[in-house]
């Protein structure tokens, strides 16, 4: 299996990603901060899973220069996934760019300020860069395999705390709109607090909230719970970041984790 050591260059990919993020993370956030700019969005697989113009610019503008830069590289994205049938496959046996261009649509349609753009590079399965800008804070968190993650040049470490009772724990309620998936999750919540953890948290951005975890800022993190499944752009960025910063990764039904995973 290839590693990121084998690449001859092993900085450039990682410099590449964090400049075509910053870039593309200052033209949104010169927009994020115009309360009075209308942002149209289309509804995808039901009124709660939505896709904004942005989503769509942001990630030809960053397909663009990931072509330039590295024309033998594959490029996946949430705004292009229906073109690629098999996720796995793809990610397991391929160098390939995966990305969130707007993680947070429906928090950015609605001015909410929880929005980053979320870039990974996975060389056959295995996350090896990691950059993610937090649009409305003007933060870039980033991560090499084996070289730490940070914030800005912040070095970053997860948190100690080892009872989950003194845990602040973050979650996300996903797209689910079913009885079922709702009941799951309320009930795992109704659990948690009279469990008499810390708090519960939600910002509407996973991947911000993996960066939050890495960062210590906050002690848990789970979402699966109601079958909502994330994807591997909403993970793997966020993934690499918590990892190198000491974190531990798993899926809820205690199986290895793997980018195509349906929680976490």
């Amino acid at each position: 299996m290839a590693t990121f050591s084998d690449f001859e260059d092993q900085e450039t990919y990682w410099n590449t990603a964090v400049a075509i993020v910053q870039e593309a993370g200052n033209r949104l956030s010169s927009e994020a901060f115009s309360l009075k700019s209308s942002r149209e969005f289309w509804v995808k697989t039901n009124e709660a899973d939505l896709v904004s113009a942005t989503d769509i610019s942001i990630q030809e503008y960053i397909f663009g220069c990931l072509r330039e830069s590295f024309p033998e590289h594959s490029l996946f994205g949430e705004e292009n996934a229906g073109a690629s049938e098999n996720w796995r496959q793809l990610l397991d046996h391929g160098v390939v760019w995966v990305l969130d261009p707007v993680d947070g649509t429906t928090n950015w349609i609605h001015k909410f300020p929880f929005v980053c753009i979320s870039l990974a590079l996975v060389v056959e399965g295995i996350v090896q860069v990691a950059v993610v800008y937090d649009v409305h804070r003007k933060k870039l968190f980033h991560a090499c395999r084996g070289r730490g993650a940070f914030c800005d040049e912040k070095n970053l470490n997860v948190s100690t705390i080892k009872r989950l009772k003194e845990a602040l724990v973050i979650t996300e309620f996903g797209y689910v709109r079913d009885e079922n998936g709702l009941s799951n999750i309320l009930q795992v919540l109704h659990e948690l607090l009279l469990y008499g953890i810390h708090g519960i948290r939600q910002t509407g951005c996973g991947v911000l909230d993996l960066c939050l975890l890495a960062s210590g800022q906050v002690d848990a993190l789970y979402v699966g719970i109601g079958g909502e499944g994330w994807k591997p752009w909403d993970y793997a960025a966020g993934y690499l970041i918590v990892k190198e910063a000491g974190g531990t990764v798993y899926s809820l039904n205690d199986e290895e984790f793997h980018l195509c995973s349906t929680s976490i």
